[in-house]
């Protein structure tokens, strides 16, 4: 019953982040489009440089980062190609978890241009990270992730 309560207090934290950084940018665009004076119909994502800006992070968040792209690298059981991505599954434990939302939100703020999606299984089921994102994408994970 602990581990379940853990579990789910994980899952809100890593939501409520999300939630959180999602709100604090959409504030900042919007606010730095009404003072342009300026209204804008695109999309964040159309709006993001197609380059990483390893300065979005501090020098403690990008070590931390680099850290996780490490053990989830290592840690990933399959890959899969998607249409405008990749899929990667990895073990259902909770660590996974808890390291995939972490790497995640760090990976938000240098790539903004990546769509995430987490799916966790009940249980100890598989954990499947799906990183999607406009034309071109697959190419550049192919380059920086290694991807075959």
């Amino acid at each position: 019953m602990r581990n379940r309560i853990m579990f789910l207090m994980v899952i809100v934290l890593t939501l409520a982040l999300q939630t959180s950084l999602a709100k604090s940018q959409r504030a900042t665009s919007a606010k730095s489009t009404a003072e342009k004076g300026m209204t804008s119909t695109s999309t964040p994502e159309s709006e993001a440089p197609f380059a990483c800006s390893l300065t979005a992070m501090s020098a403690a968040e990008r070590a931390h980062h680099k850290e996780l792209s490490q053990e989830l690298h290592a840690a990933v059981k399959e890959t899969r190609e998607l249409p405008n991505g990749y899929a990667f599954r990895l073990s259902g434990e909770r660590r996974s978890l808890a390291m995939l939302s972490e790497w995640v939100s760090l990976e938000r703020l240098c790539c903004p241009f990546f769509t995430f999606q987490i799916e966790a299984g009940a249980e100890t089921q598989p954990i499947w990270l799906r990183m999607t994102g406009r034309e071109g994408v697959k190419q550049f994970m192919q380059s920086e992730f290694g991807i075959k």
